[in-house]
């Protein structure tokens, strides 16, 4: 399994833990002050940053299998047979695996940052696009 950088999901977790102690503080508020709906609302609108920080941050991953590679964004889960992997390319959006009718999937789990490129530095995404395309090659091989 390749998730998100140690940093994205340390990031992730902090900020949904401040979240949630912020949801507890809105609701006390609203309780405290006799503003219950408002203190609601307020905790509604703060769970729904923190479901955004956590589905962007901690949910992306790609999930190599033996028969195939399961790419989980923010919103889509792509399944993609190892048979019809023709190259894999890191980049600042992430992993593009592109098959061999031509159709591109992008993996959000695993980015290269514009400055490696620039500076042609090797990076997790580089070993990451790397072992995608020795394991379909050597499915090609087989």
């Amino acid at each position: 399994m390749i998730r998100t950088s140690w940093f994205a999901r340390l990031f992730g977790w902090t900020t949904m833990v401040t979240c949630s102690l912020l949801v507890a503080l809105a609701v006390s508020w609203g309780l405290r002050e006799g503003r219950v709906g408002d203190g609601v609302a307020l905790a509604a609108m703060v769970s729904l940053l923190c479901l955004g920080v956590w589905w962007t941050t901690v949910h992306p991953r790609i999930l190599l299998y033996r028969d195939e590679i399961v790419v989980r964004n923010v919103v889509t889960t792509t399944r993609i047979s190892w048979a019809t992997v023709a190259d894999c390319v890191p980049g600042y959006g992430g992993l593009t695996i592109t098959e061999l009718d031509g159709h591109c999937v992008t993996a959000f789990a695993v980015q290269k940052s514009n400055l490696s490129t620039w500076r042609n530095r090797s990076t997790r995404a580089d070993r990451v696009a790397q072992c995608i395309k020795r394991r379909a090659e050597s499915n090609l091989t087989d």
